[in-house]
């Protein structure tokens, strides 16, 4: 049967730095989201604002964080796919 190889020290602390990162970008989601919110209804300017932050955080932000975290947390081995030996 083929095991998974042990984390190295450097991938551990990669995927420590790699979380920190994640809680940060979902902060500034967050953030982004309530001055979207705040902008008033009617206005052309807060109109593209709004639109502009929308766009960010469907095509870039979100995204990010989603690949982050997964790069962050691989998914374990299948053992369905494990071979005997």
């Amino acid at each position: 049967m083929t095991e998974a190889k042990p984390q190295t020290p450097e991938t551990a602390v990669a995927q420590a730095l790699l979380a920190d990162v994640v809680r940060q970008l979902k902060v500034l989601h967050y953030m982004l989201l309530g001055i979207a919110a705040s902008l008033p209804l009617g206005d052309a300017a807060a109109f593209q604002i709004r639109a502009d932050i929308e766009c960010v955080l469907t095509d870039s932000l979100a995204p990010a964080i989603t690949s982050l975290e997964q790069a962050g947390h691989p998914p374990a081995p299948d053992p369905a796919a494990a071979t005997e030996d």
